[in-house]
């Protein structure tokens, strides 16, 4: 039995992935997550994580035939913009070393890093400011001016190219990667409500260096499927 789960812009077709399924398997592995099998029935699967059953099904039909085009270019083009204002790629991101990030930051990340960054994520930079703690207007202003963030602010973005980086690297590790993007996943993912973080959404902890290192470690433990 295979599913195709799909992502759109409006009436476009973004990217889609194709998913095998075995009704009678315990375990569904979605891309690198794995999760529990609860119950099969209606065209609908029903997953568990962490002994909390998902209030979300995923309806099964028939595989299409996607004309989206392959990850690796789209990911690619969509991230060139960042990587050429941030002086790296999201994955080098999170691969950097501590001397590394500092560097970077002390060096001056610009502004517009956040305003390619949201278009990345299709969210408006209003609203990724708003999630990284940033105040909106100081930084619509050097956005418009093309000034350096501040370096509590570049590690900030920072942070969350990062996140972006480490979702990058686990679905590339997972030989899956086509029709995926990491950016616009990132952004779906942190605004939901996560048991292990006690119902509160992964955006809340975002504007902190200590909330980003904690929603990581959940992205950690997710690709042995510990959280949904």
């Amino acid at each position: 039995m295979g599913f195709q789960e799909a992502w759109v812009n409006g009436a476009s077709v973004v990217a889609s992935i194709a998913h095998n399924f075995d009704q009678f398997a315990k375990t569904v592995k979605v891309g690198p997550f794995a999760f529990d099998t609860v119950e099969v029935s209606g065209g609908k699967v029903i997953l568990q994580t962490d002994s909390v059953v998902s209030k979300s099904t995923t309806r099964l039909r028939p595989r299409a035939r996607s004309h989206a085009k392959p990850t690796s270019d789209v990911n690619s083009q969509s991230n060139e913009g960042s990587s050429r204002m941030i002086g790296m790629s999201y994955m080098e991101a999170f691969r950097a070393t501590p001397m590394d990030r500092i560097r970077l930051i002390k060096q001056g990340i610009s502004a517009r890093v956040l305003e390619q960054m949201a278009k990345e994520m299709s969210i408006s930079k209003e609203r990724l400011a708003g999630m990284l703690g940033l105040a909106r207007v100081t930084v619509g202003r050097k956005v418009r001016e093309d000034k350096p963030l501040s370096a509590d602010e570049g590690s900030r973005v920072l942070g969350m190219a990062s996140l972006i980086g480490q979702v990058q690297m686990i679905i590339e590790e997972s030989g899956n990667p086509d029709g995926f993007n990491a950016a616009e996943w990132v952004a779906r993912w942190i605004d939901r409500p996560l048991p292990a973080l006690g119902g509160q959404k992964p955006a809340e902890l975002m504007d902190t260096f200590d909330g980003q290192m904690l929603v990581s470690g959940i992205v950690s433990r997710m690709q042995s499927g510990a959280y949904l």
